[in-house]
């Protein structure tokens, strides 16, 4: 053994015996010191360090593949945290309960401290320092840093284990009839409904899309360079990207009240500059990004932008890497910290979203990760969670894998209830503590029951109530912490620590049924919760699970803290267009609108509801991180435009509400965690899958698998009171050219309405009136946006509404009654121009006059009616004259062939004499009687009045000096 692990391993046995010796002189106090470091302690003491298990090896800024299998270290709490510091002095991470003078305390040891959250902190604590720390009142309680995994990427590595790769049956050619082929491609967006509340101009999202509210994300990290995390102007939207799990670099320092002393910081401008080194190895945080708050600009293969937009896509980003998939609850509680103390720094209300879970804990919001979070909310500072993808709610078809992980009941006194845990056959992992199974049992503090574990070969091992015990067998090592210290201090219940482990490689725990027995012996209350918290065994078609189970209290820690609002999943897509343009299928489905087949149910053990809410979470279309490890093992999970890609999860759903929440602090930057939870809540949508729990509970609202429904933003951003939009208009008449062509499709330039909004909605012209005089009429009235605001209507420029404006010479009133929409905080001008028909008389004169008594406007959300000022008074353009002829032309026709029932004959000088003839040569009508100074108008009638048949025919006008002919043809329907 190295001289270094020596030393650690007798600096632990050390720390066990004292804390032994402590526990024994005072077994009825609550416990200082979290039951999973007395083990951790044990088991280093013992020297059987957990093993390191081999993994391929992963390329530079990639993750290790899905298909590797966890170790011990990941799922036994008390190992998730344990490393050594420079001076080989093993550290364990903790978050610790304070008293007076807790902190120095933690300093004299030589801890760490990172966030500091009400009374409770995160540490970095050394081992051999926690009997000591265990001794001093002012430290309340050591609770073990518990592993984290980011939800949906362990259930994606069932799918590989289970089903193989995803580009081969059954991905393609599902059976199953398409669910969601006739929804749009942004189906996520539309369901929330966040189209109304914001508009697009090119590269900028105006009106309610998040401006001024920074949404945090703690997970896999970023890819920077994705398109759909940077503004109008090409530079990033990051604000901040720290990487915790970098080993070297600058770390934040103090920020606010806390100190981060590791990892690496990037800023802005570094990202902007390219040399900030942080990315996405995994996809997962990039995928949850881009939902909260992606743009949706990135595109490829030929494929239009602006398809996959996040709920906030104005929205700022802090972004803090916590590794490539697996994360502890102190590192966690760090990067939550401090996104808010920098969004504070800012003067900026921020939003994090915490897609990630573990089972560890009483499921009752009193442990300290959950406690410490909700101290860090407050009045813009809202932490929303994901519910955790542990739910097996039996509505899809065909079956999934099922994973079991929960079971409750209640135990009379001299009774006993039994729960099997079975292990499927699976391959160990080399080395000793590398394979384990870790199982949490709470139960009221008044009770006493006794934990007896049964082997699958008959190995029997019983602790009451206030004991422990490890026990080694052929087939597996038992370990039983039932309560030693007495009632948990934050709760005042018990809990019992379980883990099967292997203490030597030769003995892994055996495959099979292994009994969990309760036996009541004192019981007040009698009912308790067991969950499975963790295991390292791998199967590719069996699950380790509990049976009997129980499918409800499964939402998993951050989502049930108290103050965080925890969502659910349910389905909204089946299938989407692959990288190769083939329609991928996914071939597990339940009904689309129906939860999510996996989406955890709730309560809390303490029968708060959990979660509150439901989003979108399977399929999710969201941007895609070039080097994600997802993206290479499931490769047709790409979107067609390769920079995009579908996931599954209660983590796609969380964002969702994220971006809700960003909205509605856009609104109100103070709105505090329980006042946004409640209007989210209050006006969630409730369908008939809403109200239908899959927990055995009855059909009803609210519901512990749904929560209140189903996320409406719209419907809650009604609620909060939008500022009602109001407009501004100014109109004016535009400039005369100097000469006017009558040809058809020529533009007669007449006024200009420019309307300003000044609020967070968007304003509809919904009518404009003018009173128009002039002659032509097939002419057309067009509202142009002058996008250069040169005053002039350029052949690019859009129309963005076109009205019919027959005119006969007579004034004439008209009117747009469905007009443009004037984006939110934007100020857009509009050229009225007369569009001609080729009908008007050389030397037609057009005149226009704004009418204010004909102007509405309407609220495209609030629906308030006419809030606009200015434009209060008439305006009149001026005459404006048209000219048919071309500079050096005499003559000109309306049209030829003639298919219209008259012909307008066009010239510069009143002509002397005009008339029509047959081909041969007779007269056919005179036309002295029409002449007018500028134009005359045939009606395609002869002398005696009658209709003139179709055929050839030449028009004859004599001006003084010359005569011209013209072959006109006449065209009868």
């Amino acid at each position: 053994m190295p001289d270094r692990l020596r030393r650690l391993h007798r600096s632990a046995r050390l720390a066990v015996a004292l804390l032994l010796a402590a526990g024994s002189a005072s077994a009825q106090e609550a416990p200082r010191v979290d039951p999973a470091l007395r083990f951790a302690l044990r088991a280093l003491a013992a020297g059987s360090p957990p093993a390191p298990v081999a993994a391929p090896r992963a390329a530079p800024g990639r993750a290790r593949p899905l298909e590797t299998r966890p170790s011990a270290r990941e799922v036994v709490p008390g190992f998730a945290s344990l490393e050594p510091d420079p001076a080989g002095r093993l550290l364990v991470g903790a978050l610790v309960r304070l008293g007076p003078g807790g902190e120095a305390a933690l300093v004299r040891a030589g801890a760490r401290i990172g966030a500091r959250a009400g009374d409770i902190v995160s540490a970095r604590i050394p081992l051999d320092a926690l009997p000591t720390l265990a001794a001093d009142p002012a430290v309340r309680h050591i609770e073990a840093a518990a592993a984290l995994r980011p939800i949906g990427v362990t259930d994606l590595g069932t799918l590989v284990r289970a089903y193989g790769s995803p580009a081969a049956p059954p991905w393609r050619a599902s059976p199953f009839a398409l669910a969601s082929g006739a929804l749009a491609n942004d189906i996520g967006a539309d369901e929330v409904g966040v189209h109304r509340l914001r508009q697009r101009e090119g590269d900028r999202f105006l009106g309610l899309a998040g401006q001024g509210v920074i949404i945090g994300v703690y997970d896999t990290g970023l890819d920077l360079a994705h398109e759909d995390f940077r503004d109008a102007e090409g530079r990033t939207r990051v604000l901040y990207a720290w990487d915790q799990s970098a080993t070297a670099g600058t770390p934040p320092g103090r920020v606010g009240p806390h100190v981060f002393d590791y990892g690496h910081e990037c800023t802005a401008a570094a990202i902007d500059a390219g040399t900030c080194p942080l990315v996405d190895a995994v996809g997962h945080g990039t995928h949850v990004a881009g939902t909260a708050a992606g743009t949706g600009a990135a595109t490829g293969n030929g494929l239009p932008a602006y398809r996959y937009t996040g709920v906030a896509p104005a929205a700022d980003l802090i972004i803090v890497k916590g590794g490539d998939g697996s994360f502890t609850t102190d590192r966690a509680l760090d990067g939550v910290a401090y996104i808010f103390a920098r969004a504070a720094e800012l003067g900026r209300p921020a939003v994090v979203v915490l897609s990630l879970t573990t089972q560890a804990g009483p499921h009752d919001g009193s442990m300290a990760f959950e406690q410490a979070l909700d101290a860090l909310t407050g009045p813009g500072r809202i932490i929303v969670a994901a519910a955790g993808n542990a739910g097996y709610n039996g509505n899809e078809q065909p079956a999934f894998v099922r994973t079991a992980t929960h079971a409750h009941g209640r135990v009379a006194p001299g009774a006993a209830a039994e729960h099997g845990l079975m292990i499927p056959p699976y391959t160990p992992n080399p080395g000793s503590i590398s394979d384990a199974a870790v199982l949490e049992l709470w139960y009221d503090g008044g009770d006493s029951l006794t934990v007896t574990v049964v082997s699958p070969r008959g190995d029997t091992v019983a602790v009451a109530t206030g004991d422990t015990t490890v026990v080694a067998t052929p087939g597996g090592a038992v370990y039983i912490d039932n309560a030693a210290g007495g009632p948990h201090p934050a709760n005042g219940d018990h809990q019992a620590l379980i883990i099967l482990f292997d203490s030597i490689e030769t003995a892994p725990p055996d495959t099979g049924r292994w009994t969990i027995r309760l036996q009541g012996d004192a019981v007040r209350d009698g009912t308790y919760h067991l969950w499975l918290t963790g295991y390292s065994f791998e199967n590719p078609t069996r699950a380790t699970l509990l049976d009997p189970a129980t499918n409800a209290y499964l939402v998993g820690a951050p989502g049930t803290a108290s103050r965080a609002i925890t969502v659910a999943a349910y389905a909204t897509r089946h299938e989407w267009d692959g990288p190769d343009g083939g329609r991928v299928s996914f071939p597990f489905r339940e009904p689309v609108g129906d939860i999510a087949f996996f989406s955890a149910p709730g309560p809390r053990r303490d029968e708060a509801l959990k979660p509150e809410l439901a989003a979108p979470g399977k399929f999710v279309i969201s941007a895609r991180a070039s080097g994600g490890r997802i993206w290479s093992d499931f490769p047709t999970f790409v979107e067609a435009d390769g920079v995009h890609a579908a996931l599954l999860g209660t983590s796609q759903a969380a964002p969702h509400v994220a971006g809700a929440a960003a909205l509605l602090l856009q609104l109100q930057p103070h709105l505090g965690p329980d006042e946004l939870r409640e209007l989210l809540t209050t006006h969630a949508r409730r369908d008939a899958f809403a109200l239908h729990p899959y927990t055995g509970g009855p059909d009803g609202s609210p519901n512990p698998q749904w929560g209140h429904g189903k996320l409406d933003v719209e419907r809650a951003v009604h609620a909060i009171g939008l500022p009602a939009g109001t407009v501004r208009l100014e109109v004016r008449p535009l400039p005369a050219p100097e000469r006017i062509q009558g040809a058809r499709g020529a533009r007669v330039p007449l006024l200009a309405v420019t309307a300003e909004t000044d609020s967070v909605e968007a304003v509809t012209l919904a009518r404009l009136g003018f009173e128009l005089t002039g002659k032509d009429p097939g002419a057309r009235l067009q509202l142009v946006l002058d996008q250069d605001q040169d005053g002039v209507a350029s052949p690019g420029e859009p129309v963005r509404a076109a009205i019919p404006a027959p005119l006969d010479g007579a004034p004439y009133v008209a009117r747009f009654q469905a007009g443009p929409v004037v984006p939110a905080g934007t100020r857009h001008t509009y050229l009225v121009m007369l569009e001609l028909s080729g009908a008007a008389p050389n030397g037609a004169r057009f005149a226009a006059r704004y009418l204010p008594a004909e102007t509405r406007t309407r609220g495209t959300i609030s629906g308030a009616e006419d809030r606009f000022s200015g434009g209060a008074n008439p305006v009149e353009s001026g005459e404006r004259i048209t000219f048919v002829l071309a500079a050096d032309e005499r003559l000109n026709l309306s049209e030829n062939p003639v298919r219209s029932g008259s012909l307008t004959i066009n010239y510069e000088e009143r002509p002397r004499a005009a008339a029509v003839y047959t081909i041969a040569g007779q007269r056919v009508r005179d036309l002295a009687g029409v002449l007018g100074e500028r134009s005359a108008n045939w009606d395609l009638r002869n002398d005696r009045g009658s209709p003139v048949a179709s055929g050839a025919y030449y028009l004859v006008v004599e001006f003084p000096g010359t005569r011209v002919v013209r072959k006109i043809f006449v065209v009868r329907s």
